[in-house]
């Protein structure tokens, strides 16, 4: 199944393997995809996979929620194949509403180029919750999955996550692996490389914000001019070797003219962001 039936297993194996040492916890999703009419494992991002930061495992997780879009075709397909109610799912329209959950996915995405879509056709956010739930009223809650659309919040979908086994034991199916990174003694999110470096990346990307600074205000210069200097007021444009007249003598544009004195970048900035450096 792995080899040859699961198409997108090697390759989001290989997304999953890249993304780990930066944030430091990735997922796998296993399960039964109806559309396609086999099993399917699928690379889960950390940023669309929710669980509670006081958790300590998936297993004893009160609730893991998978953060999915789809769009209406996608939608309408579901339903066609029993997956979503007909009912709450056949007419929703295209997405009107892109929470933005994730201050780390608006810097990736920054960071990438990727702008918001703002016209044509959206994708809607669906919130698949992998937790227990009292379904049939005897105070007891059973492991479901629950499928909210985010917008309407109307249920699209309840499916049982227990099974029984060839001795007839029952079983609670968990659909999530998770991988780590550097493990987190306080928490469920576990520590990347992109955690670690995180202060030592901003505080290199100040000292080169203000090296920039120093050495822009240093070439571009400034300071005040006397209104009664007699220099023609607005944009003065000098070509190379071009000399303009003016009604004043020299030794009064000096004394009109005060220029501040902006030194550069201090050498210090420079020897401080090679330490930076050296220690990311």
């Amino acid at each position: 199944q792995i080899l040859y039936e699961m198409e997108e297993f090697e390759e989001d194996m290989d997304k999953l393997l890249i993304e780990l040492p930066i944030i430091g916890t990735s997922f796998k999703k296993t399960y039964f995809n109806p559309e396609l009419d086999r099993n399917a494992s699928i690379f889960r991002s950390s940023l669309e996979v929710v669980v509670n930061y006081g958790a300590k495992n998936l297993e004893t997780a009160q609730r893991i929620t998978d953060l999915i879009y789809l769009y209406p075709n996608d939608i309408r397909i579901r339903v066609d194949k029993n997956v979503f109610d007909r009912e709450n799912a056949w007419d929703l329209p295209s997405g009107t509403i892109q929470p933005d959950f994730s201050m780390i996915k608006t810097e990736l995405d920054k960071a990438q180029g990727v702008q918001q879509q703002s016209r044509g056709i959206l994708p809607r956010l669906f919130l698949e919750q992998h937790r227990t739930w009292d379904i049939d009223s005897d105070g007891i809650a059973e492991p479901v999955v629950i499928t909210v659309d985010y917008e309407t919040r109307k249920v699209v979908r309840i499916t049982d996550r227990r099974m029984r086994d060839a001795f007839g034991k029952e079983l609670t199916i968990h659909h999530f692996t998770k991988y780590s990174f550097i493990p987190n003694p306080h928490g469920f999110y576990d520590f990347g490389f992109g955690t670690l470096m995180r202060g030592l990346n901003e505080s290199a990307i100040s000292i080169v914000n203000e090296v920039i600074d120093a050495g822009s205000l240093a070439n571009l210069q400034g300071g005040f001019v006397s209104k009664r200097s007699g220099i023609k007021k607005g944009q003065l444009n000098f070509a190379m070797g071009e000399y303009k007249e003016v009604d004043t003598y020299m030794d009064d544009i000096k004394k009109a003219i005060y220029d501040f004195q902006f030194k550069g970048p201090n050498g210090t900035l420079y020897s401080v962001l090679g330490i930076l450096q050296v220690s990311r």
